[in-house]
């Protein structure tokens, strides 16, 4: 699977395609490996956004969101860090943040929940939970 990245007069948007991936992508990313870890990573952090991937590293969908992930940190080091959780390992959270799909990503910034709805380009609102 591959990733590519098209800017329409703003942000990027980003687009996957099926090819073959024979490859896991999550070795980039650093994991939290329990629930300490990841209460930490979110309540410690003041300035940037926490980007969590949650999931289970050899999933297909996950391989695809960790190699997007992987290729933005660098660029977004300075308002994001980001992260993975393997909800086998780390099911503390599996229940509260109802992580009932094969890879869910959840942003947090400043202890929060951010909640995203993502629909057209023009139609992307991110709100405060």
């Amino acid at each position: 699977l591959t990733c590519t990245s098209r800017s329409f007069d703003g942000p990027g948007f980003l687009y996957l395609s099926s090819n073959t991936n024979k490859f896991n992508m999550s070795y980039l990313l650093p994991h939290l490996n329990n629930g300490w870890e990841v209460d930490q990573a979110i309540v410690t952090e003041e300035d940037r956004v926490v980007v969590i991937r949650f999931g289970r590293d050899t999933d297909p969908t996950c391989m695809v969101q960790d190699e997007v992930l992987g290729k933005i940190a660098e660029k977004v080091k300075n308002f994001a860090v980001i992260y993975v959780v393997d909800i086998d390992k780390v099911k503390d959270f599996n229940e509260m943040y109802e992580l009932y799909d094969d890879c869910a990503t959840m942003f947090f910034y400043r202890n929060k929940h951010i909640w995203s709805t993502w629909a057209l380009e023009t139609t992307t609102k991110l709100t405060g939970h």
